[in-house]
């Protein structure tokens, strides 16, 4: 609408105060309840504005001096870069699980595992045997050169990686060097195929010489036989307890596996290929020796299944070595035994801590990162690519500093796009710029006040807080600016020739826009504080940080931006430049010529010294104004419009009139049936889930690592975990358990092997052997043993005095009956119920038997036992039996895991297994990767559907109180819950998988909304006529500062578009554009068509339309004027009023009523 026009009655009506008035003379109808509940509301608001005209700069000042307070508290913020505090699941069986683990266990508990895959260049394969070469040599660098210097000392992986530790009966010093000085590293890799893979393992050489025999040479684990050492040590009556133990693991070495170069001198003579003439293996043979996997140096109780090692892919284009490291708790523990051995060795004060042993093995990790890479030019048959337990943790810091370019390029944008929407090229004093540019700064200033409160709150920042909540903030903060703006704009152009005093246009336009910016608030803010229901700590922490920022940007923009538009108000009455208005304004400098473009300034006649505002208020000699934010000022003539007329006139003449003819309805309600039909079809097709090379940034070493990993591996440690709650040494238990394992061998991605597990081969069962098991075959071994040497089939040994002085007298506490020994109906395992089980008088006695002669085998199982099982001396006569167990482990290994929605399937199906496991009475849970981070997956539609109901019923509730209107309420969620189904379903049309972080954006768009929608349905309920009228009318004075706010909130996002992490783009740039367009749409489109057909009723209702004052049948409103001079009234429009040569003393009624 012009400013020359005068404002139509129906629009006089949005004022509370007005339309009571009205209804106390009869005028009109309505809800006195309602009206003076939201004139109450509005006069409180309009207080506050009030307050703040009479002192803008104190205000300024207290506003500044608060948020420069709690901005300090960014000196305490703490960014979070751990991977397992961001991404795991809390407050779930997850986070019950983790605690039990940790509390168990401690922490550091669990070894890492550091990951090289080579892939042949060019999509050739990496099983050729100069691939292999270049692997081989790859491995041994990482193996015996990777180096870091630390205390004065050096360290390699052999001080710090994962292997068998030597028996406590091993008293022999040619044995100590096996176990102790040549004790290979776990390093699961496709060369322990062949002999080449001794070489990894070799140091210096080591002298090993066996008493009474002849045993005396120097080895390495390149020239070792075992089968010789063992042969050896029979032969001279060594320990046969650890002899036999040795042999049962099969503990053949490397000197009888193939060599990838039969003709190297190095090759030993017992190779099957040394008699080869060809200079190389044959692939053949390569093949032939990876298919079954491959076996470290010991062949039954070290194997590599091939899955793990091999890609699976057709022509194997990609091996992977895995270097096991030891834990935190167990480096702790070597560091401070080298002390102890040698206190001047290191130079560390104190003693040796977790967090020591955690710094150690991080500058391992990265040392040989760094060597793999920096290598990369010694290879021309194979490209490298690691990933240590660390790499995680370093993309997350690439994430951790935002881009200082992009902060600065972004809110630059902003406030030259801010500063434009209210620029006046037609005068300079007129001009407003600097209000966009101190509106945006007042939302920087916010952000900063919100992040420094939560930082004192103790939320840590991750790497969503430095790349997407500053633009985010931007862009929803701007957009209540421009409303307060537009709303102070219009009161003051139509009152300043007035001489209002600027604390009552102060005091209107807040009374007219408070309600909405405060409903637009509350809803975003709601909306962030409800996705914080998401058991993700990265994104509730965002969600309540952003929830923050919200409301202190609504506290800073009601208080400090006000008081503001006061000062430049000011500005403009004194006729001083905009932005540089420190002087008078100069018309040939800053104006060009401003004569020409504005209008001479005249005052009103004086014989009137007040009129009637618009909204029936008065204006002039100091009386305040009450009614509708739209005053009237006699147009003087000039053509040009400013920015906002022209917005008024777009929207008045060419879009309205459009918009709400009826067959223009009618396609915009089937293009918004379309949309939604559309995008409920895309919520069908919506996965679970996250694609790990979306994450890491595009070109870096780790995307290309996660890249290999996914095409050819995909390779996870699987835990299943035995809690305290089980009777592990019932026999009903130990049968079960039996099952249970075998059951998981039903999961397609659970790696698997033939085995011969308790004298039953088994086909495709797990590939990783169950502790129980192994304790079961060791001691039916030792029974046929000791039957075989009873019966003289066998010559007696060690085994006799084993099973009679210290395993079969033993009665429950461990204490020993010698009486019991020759009693032949006592046997080691209990068959009663059909299969080898442990009698479970003697189980913990046997368990700690077991873990102290079986050693191998003890530790290959990695059972984790807790309590820690007891140290036994063997052939001591009493046997300290093991505690009760609270915690006992299965590991198993999972590959081909390459897709969000196999991690899923894989916990579904193991929980599952679980779960039918509790009624025998076993009660279990799983540890792994993957549940860790794709937990969260099994119910985040849960949390969504919660976090959207609720504030679908929180902004229910609001709009209907706010407005008194349930009919309004019924609209607004409508559209709310609209949006949000188009939002979720173009997560499907778009392929992006749905995960914490599009969850929170779906539940945040339904807060977001409300932006584009309330102050449109605010403004329709409030003004009186038809639902035709109030379309017109709601759109003339919504539209703009919706618009310019929807315009904001786009370059607060676009600038998402040039950061570098590709993963920040798709999952928070694309999902906040389909958000602002899909809430545009709905907001200015859709919205006012469903308004004008199925719109509620307005809130007062005048008696007589035509006939009442201020209405005429063209819409002009006209005024009651009552002139002292023959004491008539007569109803006139402000141009006739201004016309009027009438006498100078009068009194002006506000609609019938003398003031």
């Amino acid at each position: 609408m012009d400013v020359a026009e005068d404002i139509p009655e129906q629009v006089m009506y949005s004022n509370a105060y007005y339309a009571l008035k009205q209804i106390d003379k009869g005028a009109a109808k309505g809800s006195r309840w309602r009206l003076q509940i939201r004139s109450a509301i509005e006069r409180a608001f309009g207080t506050l504005g009030a307050g703040l005209g009479h002192a803008p700069w104190l205000a300024i000042c207290l506003v500044l001096l608060v948020c420069g307070l709690l901005a300090g508290g960014l000196t305490k913020a703490r960014f979070e870069t751990d991977e397992y505090e961001l991404w795991t699941e809390t407050g779930g069986r997850l986070e019950e699980e983790t605690d039990y683990t940790n509390d168990v266990l401690g922490q550091g508990s669990l070894p890492s595992n550091e990951l090289l895959i080579q892939v042949g260049r060019r999509g050739s394969s990496a099983i050729t045997v100069d691939a292999l070469d270049e692997h081989l040599s790859l491995v041994r660098r990482i193996s015996q050169s990777v180096i870091v210097t630390k205390w004065g000392r050096e360290w390699q992986l052999a001080d710090l990686c994962y292997n068998v530790k030597p028996p406590e009966t091993v008293v022999y010093p040619y044995l100590d060097g096996i176990f102790k000085e040549m004790n290979p590293c776990i390093v699961l890799s496709v060369l322990d195929c062949f002999w080449d893979g001794s070489l990894v393992h070799d140091r210096q050489p080591y002298h090993l010489k066996v008493p009474l025999t002849n045993y005396d040479r120097n080895v390495t684990w390149s020239t070792l036989d075992p089968h010789v050492l063992l042969e050896a040590m029979k032969n001279a009556s060594a320990d046969p307890v650890i002899r036999e133990s040795l042999e049962s693991a099969g503990f053949d070495g490397y000197v009888h596996k193939r060599c990838l170069h039969p003709n190297d001198p190095r090759c030993p003579s017992t190779a099957p290929n040394k008699d080869s003439e060809t200079e190389n293996i044959h692939v053949k043979d390569i093949e032939k020796s990876l298919a079954e996997g491959c076996t470290g140096y010991a062949s039954t109780a070290a194997i590599w299944p091939s899955a793990l090692i091999v890609s699976g892919e057709a022509g194997s284009p990609a091996v992977q070595a895995i270097f096991r490291l030891n834990s935190e708790q167990k480096v702790s523990e070597m560091l401070s035994e080298v002390k102890s051995n040698n206190p001047s060795g290191l130079e560390k004060q104190g003693n040796f801590s977790l967090k020591d042993a955690a710094a150690l093995l991080k500058d391992w990790r990265k040392e040989f990162v760094r060597v793999v890479y920096d290598t990369e030019d010694d290879r021309t048959h194979t490209v490298a690519h690691a990933w240590s337990t660390d790499s995680a943790q370093g993309v997350i810091e690439q994430y951790q500093d935002g881009s200082v370019v992009l902060l600065v390029v972004g809110y630059g944008l902003m406030m030259v796009y801010a500063g434009m929407a209210f620029v006046n090229l037609r005068s300079i004093t007129k001009s407003r710029m600097n209000v966009g540019i101190v509106g945006v700064l007042l939302v920087v200033l916010s952000c900063l006040a919100g992040l420094g409160f939560s930082s004192l709150c103790g939320l840590p920042f991750n790497p969503t807080t430095t790349q997407v909540l500053p633009f985010l903030v931007l862009g929803l903060g701007v957009d209540d600016m421009f409303v307060m703006a537009h709303a102070f704009f219009t009161i003051f152009d139509r009152a300043k020739d007035r001489r209002v005093p600027l604390f009552e246009i102060s005091r209107e336009s807040l009374e007219l826009v408070g309600l909405s910016v405060t409903l637009t608030s509350l809803t975003n803010s709601a909306g962030f504080f409800l996705a914080a229901l998401i058991p993700i700590p990265a994104m509730r922490h965002f969600a309540l940080q952003v929830g923050i920022c919200v409301v202190f940007n609504y506290f800073v923009l009601l208080v400090a931006f006000p008081s503001y538009l006061c000062i430049d108000a000011r500005r403009v009455k004194l006729g001083l430049c905009d932005i540089f208005c420190c002087g008078k304004r100069m018309v040939s400098i800053c104006c060009f010529r401003e004569d020409r473009f504005e209008c001479s300034s005249e005052k009103p006649s004086k014989q009137w010294d007040a009129i009637t505002t618009a909204n029936g208020g008065v204006v002039g000699n100091g009386d305040s104004i009450r009614g509708p934010a739209t005053m009237q000022s006699k147009s003087h003539g000039c053509g040009r419009r400013n920015n906002d007329n022209f917005g008024h006139w777009f929207v008045r003449d060419v879009y309205t009139p459009i918009l709400l003819r009826p067959w223009v309805k009618a396609a915009v309600l089937l293009i918004a049936a379309a949309l939604l039909s559309c995008c409920v079809y895309g919520v069908t097709k919506v996965e679970n889930g996250l694609d790990l090379t979306e994450v890491v940034p595009s070109g870096t070493k780790e995307h290309g690592y996660v890249s290999a990993s996914l095409k050819y591996f995909s390779f996870f440690d699987v835990y299943i975990v035995q809690d305290g709650n089980n009777d592990f040494s019932s026999l009903d238990m130990q049968s079960a358990m039996l099952d249970f394992h075998r059951q998981f061998a039903n999961i397609p991605w659970i790696v698997k092997r033939n085995r011969t597990v308790n004298g039953e081969r088994l086909v495709d069962t797990v590939s990783e052997s169950f502790w129980l098991e192994k304790m079961i075959d060791f001691y039916m071994t030792l029974q046929e043993s000791y039957d075989e040497e009873q019966s003289g089939v066998r010559t007696p040994s060690f085994t006799s005095i084993l099973v009679q002085i210290s395993l079969l007298p033993q009665l429950g506490g461990g204490k020993t009956d010698l009486s019991l020994a020759t009693d032949p109906s006592r046997r080691l395992i209990d068959n009663s119920t059909g299969r080898p089980l442990i009698p479970p008088e003697r189980f913990y006695v046997y368990l700690t038997a077991w873990v102290n002669v079986d050693i191998l085998y003890a530790e290959s199982t990695q059972p984790s036992f807790r309590p820690v099982v007891p140290k036994w001396q063997v052939a001591t006569p009493d046997i300290t039996p093991a505690d009760k167990m609270v915690y006992a482990q299965m590991p198993m290994y999972a590959s081909s895991v390459k897709s969000s929605a196999n991690h899923i399937e894989l916990i579904k199906q193991t929980r599952d297994i679980i779960e039918q496991a509790r009624s025998k009475k076993i009660s279990a849970y799983p540890r792994g990767t993957s549940f860790t981070f794709y937990e969260q997956y099994i119910g985040l539609q849960k949390h969504l559907l919660l976090a959207v109901g609720l504030i679908l019923v929180a902004c229910f509730l609001a709009t209907s109180l706010l407005l008194l209107s349930i009919w309004s309420g019924v609209i607004m969620i409508f559209m709310l819950g609209v949006t949000a189904i188009e939002v979720y379903g173009f997560l499907g049309l778009a392929n992006i998988q749905f995960s914490a972080i599009p969850c929170v954006t779906v539940i945040v768009s339904v807060g977001a909304t409300v932006e584009f929608t309330a102050p449109l349905c605010l403004m329709f309920v409030k003004i009186a006529g038809t639902r035709k009228e109030r379309v017109e009318y709601a759109l003339l004075y919504r539209f703009v500062p919706i618009f310019n706010g929807a315009v904001s909130t786009f370059l607060g996002f676009i600038m998402l578009a040039f950061t570098q992490f590709e993963f920040i783009i798709k999952y928070f740039l694309v999902i906040f554009i389909a958000l602002l367009v899909v809430g545009t749409f709905n907001g200015l489109v859709v919205l006012p068509v469903l308004l004008s057909l199925v719109g509620p009723p307005p809130q007062v209702v005048p008696v007589h339309h035509q006939a009442e004052p201020g209405n005429t049948p063209n819409g002009i409103h006209k005024y009651e004027c009552k002139n002292e001079s023959n004491g008539s009234v007569q109803l006139k429009t402000i141009q006739q009023i201004q016309e009027d040569e009438l006498p100078v003393d009068h009194d002006v009624l506000r609609d019938g009523t003398p003031v």
